[in-house]
């Protein structure tokens, strides 16, 4: 049996024992922490794995008419997830260029089609840039978000030529209406642009 006077003998021990504990404890505690986010991110991204979104260009081609070295055009790139019952809620995009074409800006995005049935749907910009935005979506009567967003893009030609226009896939997201569900792009048209 354990004495006060064995206890004064020994506190040294007691406080080895009580640090032991607590740090076997700690990392107890830490690794249930981290199974469990580990376990979130897992389920999160599987799910997002699953849904798809498509990137449209419109027009997705001028060959029959090019556009005039110097002049400003507006193409437009559609986000649109293939499930039909999937929503918006947030994208960033990154655009590249190649050959003669020059990135003028991004506009601001609206829904797509516009058929007047989302006309509070609020775009809020996080992040722009010549290249690159970040929206993100909501609507204060808490009514359905869009289920396609068109994203109006200048264009410039800088000299007689052919110029393309794409999505960087790898540092571009589009977040659905659930918490964590990232859409993996699917389906990515490039516009292709001649100049004269």
């Amino acid at each position: 049996m354990t004495t006060k006077k064995t206890m004064r003998k020994r506190p040294k021990q007691y406080l080895k024992n009580l640090f032991k504990h607590a740090g076997m404890g700690a990392i107890i505690l830490t690794a249930f922490y981290l199974t469990g986010f580990w376990f979130t991110q897992f389920a999160y991204n599987s799910q997002a794995a699953q849904e798809k979104v498509s990137v449209m260009s419109a027009p997705q081609s001028n060959t029959g008419s090019p556009y005039r070295v110097g002049d400003i055009k507006v193409v437009n790139f559609i986000l649109k997830p293939k499930n039909a019952d999937k929503d918006i809620s947030g994208f960033k995009i990154t655009l590249m260029k190649e050959g003669t074409l020059d990135i003028v800006g991004i506009r601001e995005p609206s829904v797509y089609p516009n058929t007047g049935e989302n006309q509070d749907v609020i775009f809020t910009p996080v992040w722009t840039r010549a290249h690159t935005v970040t929206y993100v979506i909501s609507d204060p009567n808490n009514k359905k978000l869009p289920h396609a967003i068109r994203i109006p893009v200048e264009i410039q030609g800088t000299a007689k030529g052919e110029g393309k226009l794409r999505l960087n896939k790898n540092q571009s997201s589009v977040v659905g209406n659930i918490a964590g569900s990232k859409y993996e792009f699917d389906n990515v048209e490039e516009g292709v642009y001649k100049f004269k």
